[in-house]
């Protein structure tokens, strides 16, 4: 249909032929944006893998933590945190030689850990962040084989990613429990929270700032969660971990030493073994599920990855994991997917 064009004064008829031409054309034009949108979109997407977002409405915390809901964003600062009364307060810090004496969390190895892998069609890197919840359903006992009974890690690992410097590097939000007393820092507390920034190219896992906790006792209905997510102020990007179990939460904020702002695409974890290359030994019956979210400002494809990067490993058989997306949820809008795996022996 086309634009009826005159010196002439035109008629009513003629505006109104004019006006269903530009409407028709103007649809037309953004047909045709959204195939070309839908068809670079085939081309990414993994076969195995999931667009987010859906159309989903949970509610999130603004600027912080979404899955944690009672728990608010850290506070922009280094230090560590306890949550009380809804609100964070400052607390001490494990001492440099307490910390030193964790023993870390390896990267490397060959034990696959489940979790969430994400993709841009511009291959942006947009994740801002992960978290790694654990639910029993039947548990029997465990023990760490090098350490002892009740020793153990949740571990939520993201990718490896290059640094300025050409090494490789990952981080590490985790909580240590060392239930058998022979292990972990010295002090009043023998469970901890920290964030490792690990140079993987030299096994130099110096860089870690951690807290005590309270020490965990595992059990048929117990849960917990381990979070990692991305902070900014005046400038200065800052790692946020935060630890809850069904009572209370601790938080973690350094500063982002290594870069993961602008290179996290990925999150992996479950509960592992204590430290150093350790297996936390569960026996038999135990059930297990493992929840790994990721999430992000911007629209991402996911697709659910068996990652080989932590040395610590357990012994239960873990199933095919599930995945699904959602949002936007919140203002501003934030996209996220989540991986449920099952785990038996």
């Amino acid at each position: 249909m086309r634009l009826i064009c005159s010196r002439k004064k035109l008629t009513l008829r003629d505006y109104q032929h004019n006006m269903i031409a530009l409407t028709r054309s103007i649809f037309l034009f953004g047909l045709a944006i959204l195939l070309l949108i839908s068809v670079a979109a085939k081309d990414t997407l993994p076969s195995n893998g999931v667009v987010a977002p859906l159309s989903l409405n949970m509610g999130a915390n603004e600027g912080g933590n979404i899955f944690n809901m009672d728990a608010p964003p850290l506070p922009t600062m280094v230090g560590c945190f306890l949550l009380v009364h809804s609100s964070w307060v400052a607390v001490p810090s494990l001492s440099l030689e307490e910390a030193a004496k964790l023993p870390p969390l390896m990267e490397g190895g060959n034990y696959g850990v489940k979790g969430v892998s994400s993709s841009t069609i511009s291959g942006s890197k947009v994740l801002v962040e992960g978290d790694v919840q654990i639910q029993f359903s039947q548990f029997s006992g465990e023990s760490d084989w090098t350490y002892g009974g009740n020793d153990w890690s949740v571990q939520d690992n993201t990718n490896q990613f290059s640094g300025a410097n050409g090494d490789t590097y990952a981080v590490q939000f985790a909580v240590q429990n060392c239930g058998s007393q022979n292990c972990g820092a010295s002090g009043s507390s023998n469970a901890s929270l920290c964030v490792w920034q690990v140079d993987v190219t030299t096994q130099n896992y110096s860089d870690r700032l951690c807290m005590g906790t309270n020490i965990q006792t595992l059990s048929s209905n117990y849960h917990d969660s381990v979070s990692g997510y991305l902070s900014q102020s005046g400038g200065v990007d800052y790692l946020d971990a935060q630890f809850c179990d069904p009572s209370n939460c601790w938080g973690v904020v350094n500063t982002d030493n290594k870069g993961l702002t602008g290179n996290w695409f990925g999150a992996s974890g479950t509960i592992l073994g204590y430290g150093g290359g350790s297996t936390a030994a569960f026996t038999s019956p135990t059930s297990l599920s493992t929840k790994v979210f990721v999430d992000s400002y911007f629209p991402f494809y996911a697709q659910s990855t068996n990652v080989v990067e932590t040395a610590e490993m357990n012994n239960l058989n873990a199933d095919t994991p599930s995945l699904s997306c959602g949002g936007p949820i919140d203002n501003p809008p934030i996209y996220y997917c989540r991986t449920t795996t099952p785990s038996i022996n």
